[in-house]
């Protein structure tokens, strides 16, 4: 299928951090990188014969891949006649009924621990997809034990053909609309995915997965643009891990967040959004202003914001033209309208202005535009990140 790492990786194990606001979509392959298909293999193969653990995979990764490799068969059938040659390197001879068996055993392989609780935390971020080496009636029991909905799913039967070919990635571009510099594809095999993705233009992380032998797949050699050990890697790598809401009956919590992202000069810790929480009509997180910075001229169209400045000195210029200031210092509330023209600058050479933002609209930077001081007029919508 698609997993089984080989690893001739040459990213480094503890990658910095992604910026996440890179990418509008993570595609994954499933088994091997959120399925443990190592284990279900090796449980449905062990009764068939003595071969210990190792020697199964070895023989699974070499038969697999030559099967595929003829033509295009859906994936029932490559793993029923995958075991038909596995038999024949570890000396046993499955029945049909055992071939049979062995191929809907896909649908028993067990989730990684951490696959369910990381494809949650980075649902609330990014749209999720599916490209997998795989039937599409296999991947519905499997989806089940995954507990989320994906936005896209590309299969084998879909496209016709099996990874390394292109035709999972073209598929998946094609589909969702989002281009391939605002995808991030995950997984561990190198050569069904890391290779393949890579060579396509993709961004990679390869979820370097300890295996119960040699693994499942052939060897390749990639170059992912970061390495993790497991699915909660993949939401630390993309600075996830602390930010992420825990939700319960109604309660959402975001414990000890960091720096999220900047915008128009401030920068954000992660906080609590229409993008993360059930919110409706508010939005709310922690703003930090550099020594110096500025965050150029901008109207809030039709909602308010209250801020409570917990640090330095804050100056906004506000009003036609900017021709009002005013200046806040630690311990001051502020509430300003909606549609007054305003710039804040932080006062101070040596010290940040930090203030919690609250806002009564959930979508956070989707209502903001630009404002020039001198024509006092309207320019541009404020794109968050900028």
């Amino acid at each position: 299928m698609e997993a089984g790492s080989r690893t001739a990786s040459t990213a480094r194990v503890e990658p910095p951090r992604l910026d996440p606001d890179r990418f509008d979509l993570l595609t994954f392959d499933c088994y091997g990188t959120l399925v443990d298909w190592e284990a279900g293999i090796v449980a449905a193969v062990r009764p068939l014969c003595a071969a210990d653990d190792a020697a199964i995979l070895e023989a699974f990764g070499a038969a697999e891949h030559v099967v595929q490799a003829e033509r295009y068969r859906s994936y029932r059938e490559v793993l029923a006649l995958t075991l038909g040659r596995m038999g024949g390197a570890l000396g046993f001879h499955p029945t049909p009924a055992q071939c049979r068996a062995f191929a809907s055993s896909v649908g028993d392989w067990p989730p990684f621990p951490d696959t369910a609780d990381a494809l949650r935390r980075l649902a609330r971020r990014f749209r999720l997809g599916i490209v997998s080496n795989v039937d599409d009636d296999l991947f519905a029991e499997t989806r089940r034990r995954l507990g989320i909905d994906f936005d896209w799913v590309v299969t084998a039967q879909q496209v016709g053909g099996y990874k390394p070919a292109p035709a999972h990635f073209e598929e998946m571009a094609a589909r969702s609309g989002i281009p391939r510099d605002r995808t991030l594809h995950v997984a561990q095999s190198l050569f069904h995915d890391i290779a393949p993705a890579a060579a396509l233009g993709y961004a990679t992380v390869h979820v370097d997965r300890p295996s119960r032998g040699g693994g499942a797949t052939p060897p390749a050699r990639a170059a992912p643009d970061a390495t993790v050990r497991d699915m909660t890697g993949v939401v630390e790598l993309l600075g996830l891990g602390a930010g992420v809401p825990d939700g319960h009956d109604g309660i959402h919590t975001i414990r000890a967040s960091g720096i999220h992202r900047g915008w128009n000069g401030i920068h954000y810790k992660t906080g609590l959004s229409a993008k993360n929480v059930p919110a409706r009509e508010l939005s709310m997180n922690v703003a930090r202003i550099p020594p110096g910075g500025v965050a150029f001229a901008h109207i809030h169209v039709d909602f308010e914001v209250m801020l409570y400045i917990l640090q330095g000195t804050v100056r906004h210029d506000f009003g036609p033209n900017l021709r009002h200031s005013i200046v806040n210092r630690a311990g001051d509330f502020i509430f300003i309208e909606p549609g007054v023209p305003h710039e804040v600058l932080n006062e101070s050479d040596t010290e940040d202005v930090v203030a919690v933002v609250a806002r009564s609209d959930a979508s956070e930077w989707e209502n903001i535009v630009d404002y020039d001081r001198e024509s006092g007029r309207v320019i541009a919508k404020r794109e968050p990140g900028g």
